[in-house]
């Protein structure tokens, strides 16, 4: 089957964002200086307010001498919460192994779905797109700080390349027919990626990875509230 031009159909992007997340959970996450749903998941009671330019020292103070307090509570657990986020990173690399199989598969998708160009030559280059992140990250992959810039690369290639594959309608059909099969290319390929997800969520669960999020998102905090502090020229 030839996919030409005039066979195109474009998806609204709601679509081509339902599969990709269907494909992989997080891959979307937003801007780079967004907190990453995984590695930087958000605990809305440690946060302070974000005026605090309208509060009086008093208060910052005290915001302060609280955080303080909350940082050492958790730091004497700092050898377990490390720990839980070296069990999350393993789970994360185990992850992207599945991940980045798309690479490998879409020779075989192309196949499959007898997709002629200009398609099956966008897919193979964003085929080398992918395995060129991977390539440039991967021996760097050894804490969650770095793995927050790899995933949005990898998430801006994936996105990019659904956007593609949603204005070919019959394809797009096809594929999230198979998605619900295992016994397919892509169905296996999805129950793949379900399956180390799953155990990335479990971690993530966790109430050492809470504590995790808590400190981070705390020292972040008490960060903005010392330099609003210093910005007044206060003690």
């Amino acid at each position: 089957m030839l996919f030409t031009k005039s066979m195109r159909e474009k998806k609204p992007r709601g679509l081509v964002i339902a599969l990709l997340f269907t494909l992989m959970p997080w891959a979307v996450w937003g801007e780079s200086d967004s907190p990453h749903p995984v590695t930087e998941k958000e605990i809305p009671e440690e946060r302070a307010p974000l005026n605090l330019d309208k509060l009086k020292l008093e208060e910052l103070l005290e915001y302060r001498k609280s955080y303080l307090e909350k940082i050492n509570i958790l730091r004497a657990e700092i050898d377990k919460i490390n720990d839980e986020s070296g069990r999350l990173v393993a789970a994360l690399k185990d992850y992207d192994k599945q991940r980045i199989r798309i690479a490998e598969i879409l020779p075989g998708l192309i196949k499959h779905y007898s997709i002629s160009t200009p398609l099956s030559t966008t897919l193979m280059t964003y085929a080398e797109t992918i395995r060129g992140i991977h390539e440039d990250y991967k021996d760097h992959l050894d804490g969650l700080d770095t793995y927050k810039s790899y995933d949005f690369r990898i998430g801006v290639a994936y996105t990019s390349m659904m956007a593609q594959l949603a204005e070919y309608k019959n394809i797009y059909q096809r594929m999230q027919e198979d998605m619900k099969d295992e016994k397919t290319l892509l169905g296996g390929y999805q129950a793949a990626l379900k399956k180390y997800y799953g155990r990335v969520e479990e971690i993530v669960r966790s109430k050492k990875m809470t504590e995790f999020y808590s400190l981070k998102q705390i020292e972040k905090e008490l960060g903005r509230i010392d330099e609003e502090i210093s910005e007044r020229g206060d003690p």
